[in-house]
């Protein structure tokens, strides 16, 4: 069920199921998995460019392989970006006690991402950890176009994707097809998004979109 202050036809929508937080883009490094989310929104959006807004370091926890290697870059990052932002990765269930993990966080403005892109990618091979050891995130929202750069009609809601770039780079996409019926143009269109979705298209993730309360919320239907 979705609510908010969208409104909302009846139409398809591409998302994750609520226990599935991202998908993996597929590739081995960092410039190819930003290449395909560019590509995609080339391809089918109003944007091509991912409106980056922060990178993530997670603290290697003691102990962990690559433990001091972690660090160095690490240091490199505040060298370069500023001490950042640092506090517990989550608290604890019902004391709210912090974990001794901890993660630091540097913001800025999306057009000012260049220099954290290029760090990031000048990181590479980064080293396995439980948790990634940085993380470049960014989300763009847009409206779909029909691959010659024409906006679809009937469009109620952006469409958007949230993007992880780092050692598994990953996707949380949220597509609103402007399709009422499953007819040819949705097949085409379809089709069109499975061969150039930055990743596994998975046909299970499509579902229909029915608005109820006079279009304010919707519930979701199997295609």
């Amino acid at each position: 069920m979705g609510s908010g202050q969208y409104s909302y036809k009846p139409c398809v929508l591409y998302s994750l199921p609520k226990d599935i937080a991202s998908q993996a883009i597929g590739e081995k490094t960092i410039e190819r998995s930003l290449e395909k989310v560019k590509d995609f929104l080339k391809s089918v959006a109003d944007v091509s460019e991912v409106g980056f807004y922060k990178l993530v370091a997670y603290i290697p926890a003691k102990g962990a392989r690559n433990y001091e290697v972690g660090l160095q870059k690490i240091a490199r990052a505040r060298a370069l970006f500023g001490p950042g932002s640092e506090s517990p990765v989550a608290y604890s269930y019902p004391d709210g006690s912090a974990l001794p993990q901890r993660e630091i966080e540097w913001e800025f403005e999306p057009v000012n991402y260049a220099p954290y892109l290029a760090f990031i990618i000048d990181q590479q091979p980064i080293p396995l950890f439980e948790m990634p050891l940085f993380q470049l995130i960014g989300i763009t929202y847009f409206s779909l176009t029909d691959g010659l750069g024409n906006k679809l009609p009937n469009q109620t809601n952006p469409s958007s994707i949230m993007v992880w770039l780092g050692r598994n780079s990953a996707i949380d996409p949220v597509i609103w097809l402007p399709f009422e019926n499953l007819d040819d143009k949705f097949e085409a269109y379809r089709k069109l998004l499975s061969e150039m979705f930055p990743g596994k298209f998975n046909e299970r993730y499509l579902r229909k979109v029915k608005p109820v309360k006079s279009g304010t919320s919707y519930q979701l239907r199997k295609l």
